[in-house]
């Protein structure tokens, strides 16, 4: 018995862009939930898990080489994350992170630790990550 009935699922995600609309399916190999709607692998656009009736019950399912799946967030993941965050936004010309109130004063460094805590603020917390 699972705590959520997404888990161990493979499920269909489709590309909201009409011009795309590409479809993929994506396997959840854990017992937690999984995103609403995931960044389109095609466009960059947003894909939606859609046909929930046709998502399928694998728990032993290995992902192909190349495809994606959901696992728990990992502390590393987090930090690699925040610290994506905090290089893009510290010197933004227009909302530079390092004038923030709370995080600015931090640091690099200390606002990288600060956003990965409040990223895993959040027991089991989904990434998406792509099998080898």
């Amino acid at each position: 018995m699972h705590n959520h009935n997404e888990a161990f699922c493979l499920m269909l995600y489709r590309c909201l862009n009409e011009e795309c609309g590409q479809a993929e399916w994506i396997w959840n190999s854990r017992d937690g939930v999984a995103p609403f709607i995931v960044g389109c692998r095609n466009c960059g656009g947003e894909s939606k898990h859609t046909e929930r009736q046709r998502d399928t019950y694998a728990p032993n399912f290995l992902p192909l080489p190349g495809s994606r799946y959901f696992a728990d967030l990992t502390k590393e993941r987090a930090l690699e994350i925040a610290r994506a965050r905090v290089d893009r936004w510290w010197d933004d010309p227009e909302m530079p992170l390092k004038d923030h109130s709370f995080l600015g004063p931090l640091g690099r460094e200390g606002a990288v630790e600060s956003l990965a805590e409040a990223i895993l603020e959040t027991p089991g917390q989904p990434d998406i990550l792509v099998a080898s």
